[in-house]
């Protein structure tokens, strides 16, 4: 419980240093700051920001189900986050996917995509390169094709977004719906993965032919996982919505 306190509170700080240094860098670069200060619809920022995350997600199961070998080696590191990801509360998850969506977007977009559009003249170029760039910093993706493809296209759909509607705000909503489902989505994937190998090693796997008539109870291991499969996501739709009221308030406000 302690190590995890510390890995939270190192990730909060990750996320704001990464944010003030897109900010600084903003600023000594000259990028203009309409990209922050700009709201635009509310409507528009949630619309299009869902439609992309959704897509997003529905890429990435598309890849999972086609191709099921590139997330076989789902390495260590990856299902510890995953994992830990999802024993926080629901206060944390939201505050943690929030603050790291808005600082990666921050830096990535309002500065790197920005810049380079500027130095290349051209915002395929750019949209690409900055994608480029946030796929290879983060580096777990590495050891697994399938995130690492589904990262770039969460790079592409944000920098889209964001030069799109002119303002990060689409692209921040979009990015941390992403990352929120896919946390949840992960952490599923690596528990019937763990239940299917310990039915394996016991000789009780799933989908054993019955014979007509016989009664089997249902293992354990099987309720286990739907018990937490049903917690994971009402953590998640009392922070969704949570999350969803204030950010639209605040947002409201700022548009009046």
């Amino acid at each position: 419980m302690k190590r995890k306190g510390h890995r939270l509170f190192f990730d909060y700080l990750a996320a704001c240093l990464q944010g003030i240094a897109g900010l600084v860098l903003i600023w000594a670069f000259h990028v203009p700051w309409s990209a922050l200060l700009d709201t635009g619809s509310p409507w528009k920022i949630f619309g299009l920001g869902t439609i992309a995350a959704f897509a997003n997600i529905s890429f990435l199961w598309l890849i999972y189900k086609l191709f099921p070998k590139v997330f076989v080696n789902l390495d260590k590191e990856n299902q510890t986050l995953a994992v830990y990801l999802t024993q926080l509360s629901h206060v944390h998850l939201f505050s943690l996917m929030a603050l790291t969506s808005v600082a990666e977007e921050i830096f990535f977009r309002a500065f790197i995509q920005t810049l380079l559009i500027q130095w290349w003249s051209s915002v395929p170029l750019g949209i690409g390169g900055a994608a480029a760039i946030f796929t290879a910093l983060h580096v777990r993706f590495f050891k697994t094709p399938g995130l690492l493809l589904s990262g770039f296209m969460v790079g592409l759909s944000t920098g889209f977004l964001f030069w799109y509607t002119g303002n990060i705000w689409a692209s921040v909503w979009g990015h941390f719906l992403y990352n929120v489902l896919l946390v949840i989505i992960s952490n599923i994937l690596i528990e019937k993965r763990k239940l299917v190998d310990r039915e394996a090693v016991s000789g009780t796997l799933p989908g054993r032919t019955e014979f007509v008539g016989e009664t089997k109870d249902v293992p354990n291991n099987h309720l286990n996982l739907k018990r937490d499969w049903k917690n994971q996501w009402s953590r998640f739709v009392v922070g969704f919505m949570v999350g969803l009221v204030i950010t639209i308030a605040v947002l409201v406000w700022l548009t009046r």
